[in-house]
């Protein structure tokens, strides 16, 4: 129940929300991060590849980036625990690429999907402070203020019916 008379109504409305606020900018920007790093990733992948020009380079292209790339996805294979396949055919690397591409789209999809539970969780966190907490506090405060300010008059009107009471005596 909105009072207007209540001078702290409006910071009891926007309490708690600015960590809220910090939170979900924290998780947008932790997607965005892993989603860039994907993209990167899959460029570096994808990008890399270029078609020989004679079959002689092909066997030279094939020793150099085998040795490159093979620490490459060595620290990718242990990060993400992705499959690993000792097949070192051509249908062999393939299939070791595809299941390793659909881990990757697993993960990210994981990911993903963790990120909206946060968003979720704390999207419940706010509602929860807003309809029930926040209410709950501010009945309590209002009924508080009007507490104490009972007790004041009574003890004020206590103290005027004494030297009412003194007056009184006085004058008899």
């Amino acid at each position: 129940m909105y009072h207007p008379q209540n001078p702290y109504q409006s910071l009891l409305r926007t309490e708690n929300i600015e960590p809220l606020i910090g939170t979900i900018e924290q998780l947008n920007t932790e997607v965005s991060n892993n989603e860039a790093t994907l993209f990167e990733l899959c460029r570096v992948l994808d990008g890399d590849f270029q078609f020989p020009t004679s079959v002689s380079k092909l066997n030279e292209s094939e020793t150099k980036k085998g040795t490159n790339n093979e620490a490459l996805f060595y620290l990718i294979e242990q990060k993400y625990n992705l499959p690993h396949s000792e097949d070192e055919s051509r249908e062999g690397r393939l299939q070791n690429l595809r299941d390793q591409v659909s881990h990757m789209a697993k993960l990210r999809e994981s990911k993903v999907r963790k990120n909206k539970e946060l968003l979720q969780l704390i999207h419940d966190y706010e509602d929860e402070i807003m309809l029930h907490i926040l209410p709950e506090l501010r009945n309590k405060l209002d009924f508080s203020e009007d507490k104490d300010v009972v007790h004041k008059l009574i003890e004020q009107k206590f103290q005027r019916e004494a030297e009412l009471f003194c007056k009184f005596i006085d004058k008899m």
